[in-house]
């Protein structure tokens, strides 16, 4: 048999080649394009791009990487976090696909890597994205004072690095401070569906209010485990479903939430702090005998028969009901305005 000493390429069709480099991971199409320049471009044809541990270094799990220090926990070496930024760095220089549907970043790095952050995010602007997840599991040793242990600090976002670009219609942030400088919210103007998850707001800024005044598109949001101190303004023509969970922390939470939602149709509650909660909802579900909380502080909802009752921290289901009434405190009965929904401590 005679031996071929030509790489040939293959004439594929571009969806069909762009599906089977969905296959690979991220460190196989820098192989691959390394064997033949030919196929450079057509591992640009991927546009999810999925940056995590078995992605970037074939490893299902962080117990699976060897440790250069085996008397250290591996991410105080910063060897991983180190090379996991490199090679991300190293993929998007040479990325020369000419759309991005979507990036999901899953690793523990931190604002040491923020210049390597920021030129994913901006490239993904550039491409059209729609999705962005940015998820940072790093260590914190106690949520409640935010004190992280090792030496990664968590990165910080600024809002203007989304300011060039309408595409976006999926936030999810995990672990991620908001810079302190006034909030650009013009990149998110199409956005319908945002996750914060263990976020913390500035001290000096009303980030929330501010985000639901200037995105009128959001349908579904996701507060949980936030660390957010001023007062909340919700105001969403568009939103069906909202939740905040577990965002008070002492003296880092919201003394006063109000939710002005025509289209709400359910919302998840659990907290401690918070000292009033305001709804203007008339699409969601009520009971004829108001609404309760368990010891813990989070909402649930009971029904006329035959509706059975909705488990403690569970999504209120859809109903025609116009008002309803919710109150947080387990030793005071609810008080029943005739408009609106209140929530008192």
């Amino acid at each position: 048999m005679k031996r071929c000493n030509k790489l040939k390429k293959i004439e594929l069709p571009d969806s069909v080649m762009s599906y089977i480099f969905s296959m690979l991971s991220l460190k196989d199409l820098v192989k691959t394009s390394a064997l033949s320049k030919q196929w450079i471009r057509e591992w640009g044809l991927r546009t999810d791009l999925n940056f995590d541990l078995y992605n970037m270094f074939d490893y299902n799990t962080i117990q699976d990487l060897p440790k250069t220090i085996p008397s250290l926990p591996i991410f105080q070496t910063f060897h991983f976090q180190s090379e996991f930024a490199t090679r991300l760095d190293q993929f998007m220089l040479h990325y020369q696909g000419a759309v991005i549907h979507s990036i999901r970043l899953n690793f523990p790095l931190g604002e040491d890597d923020t210049d390597v952050i920021d030129r994913l995010i901006s490239k993904a602007i550039t491409k059209g994205v729609k999705r962005i997840e940015l998820l940072f599991p790093i260590e914190i040793k106690d949520f409640d004072e935010y004190s992280v242990t090792g030496p990664i600090f968590p990165y910080k976002l600024s809002l203007t690095l989304l300011s060039g670009t309408d595409s976006l219609t999926y936030l999810h942030l995990y672990n991620c401070w908001l810079a302190k400088e006034p909030a650009d919210f013009s990149g998110l103007k199409n956005l319908t569906t945002i996750v914060m998850d263990r976020l913390v707001e500035d001290y000096y800024t009303h980030m929330l209010s501010q985000l639901f005044s200037e995105c009128l598109q959001i349908e579904d949001a996701t507060f949980k485990n936030c660390k957010l101190k001023w007062p909340i303004k919700i105001t969403g023509p568009k939103l069906r479903h909202l939740n905040i969970i577990n965002c008070g922390f002492g003296v880092y939470s919201p003394k006063m939430i109000d939710i002005d939602a025509l289209n709400l149709s359910s919302f998840e509650y659990s907290g401690r702090t918070t000292k009033h909660i305001s709804v203007m909802a008339p699409r969601l579900p009520i009971s004829d005998s108001g609404r309760d909380v368990n010891r813990r502080g989070m909402c649930r909802g009971s029904f006329p028969v035959p509706r059975p009752e909705v488990p403690a921290g569970e999504f209120f289901p859809p109903s025609p009901s116009p008002r309803g009434n919710i109150s947080p405190h387990p030793r005071r009965s609810p008080r029943y305005p005739r408009r609106s929904t209140d929530i008192e401590y």
